[in-house]
Protein backbone atom coordinates (compact mmCIF):
# COMPACT_ATOMS: atom_id res chain seq x y z
CA UNK A 1 0.00 0.00 0.00
CA UNK A 2 2.61 2.62 0.67
CA UNK A 3 5.16 1.66 -1.81
CA UNK A 4 4.82 -0.93 -5.12
CA UNK A 5 7.90 -2.38 -4.66
CA UNK A 6 7.85 -2.64 -0.95
CA UNK A 7 8.02 -6.28 -1.23
CA UNK A 8 10.36 -6.74 -3.86
CA UNK A 9 12.84 -4.54 -1.39
CA UNK A 10 11.54 -6.58 1.53
CA UNK A 11 13.40 -9.78 0.04
CA UNK A 12 16.14 -7.71 -1.35
CA UNK A 13 17.23 -6.56 2.56
CA UNK A 14 16.45 -10.16 3.32
CA UNK A 15 19.21 -11.77 1.44
CA UNK A 16 21.59 -9.65 3.96
CA UNK A 17 20.04 -9.64 7.55
CA UNK A 18 17.44 -12.75 7.36
CA UNK A 19 15.46 -10.99 10.36
CA UNK A 20 15.16 -8.11 8.52
CA UNK A 21 11.44 -7.53 8.59
CA UNK A 22 8.83 -4.64 7.84
CA UNK A 23 9.53 -3.11 10.85
CA UNK A 24 12.88 -2.76 10.22
CA UNK A 25 12.56 -1.58 6.32
CA UNK A 26 10.89 1.14 7.33
CA UNK A 27 13.24 2.52 9.93
CA UNK A 28 15.93 1.83 7.44
CA UNK A 29 13.41 3.89 4.39
CA UNK A 30 12.17 6.98 7.52
CA UNK A 31 14.52 9.27 7.33
CA UNK A 32 14.96 9.35 3.58
CA UNK A 33 11.33 9.86 3.73
CA UNK A 34 11.83 12.49 6.21
CA UNK A 35 14.14 14.96 3.98
CA UNK A 36 11.93 13.95 1.18
CA UNK A 37 9.03 15.67 2.89
CA UNK A 38 10.66 18.55 4.01
CA UNK A 39 12.40 18.59 0.12
CA UNK A 40 9.18 19.21 -1.50
CA UNK A 41 7.57 21.48 1.13
CA UNK A 42 10.19 23.75 0.12
CA UNK A 43 9.36 23.64 -3.29
CA UNK A 44 6.21 24.07 -2.39
CA UNK A 45 6.37 27.10 -0.37
CA UNK A 46 8.99 28.42 -2.99
CA UNK A 47 6.17 28.23 -5.89
CA UNK A 48 3.79 29.67 -3.60
CA UNK A 49 6.13 32.36 -2.55
CA UNK A 50 7.04 33.36 -6.59
CA UNK A 51 3.52 32.57 -7.77
CA UNK A 52 4.29 30.14 -10.01
CA UNK A 53 1.14 28.29 -10.91
CA UNK A 54 1.38 24.55 -9.93
CA UNK A 55 0.14 23.22 -13.36
CA UNK A 56 -1.17 24.66 -16.85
Amino acid sequence: PMNAYLVIILVAIRRWDPQAGLGTLIALLLPYCMWALVLWTAFLVAWNALEIPLGT
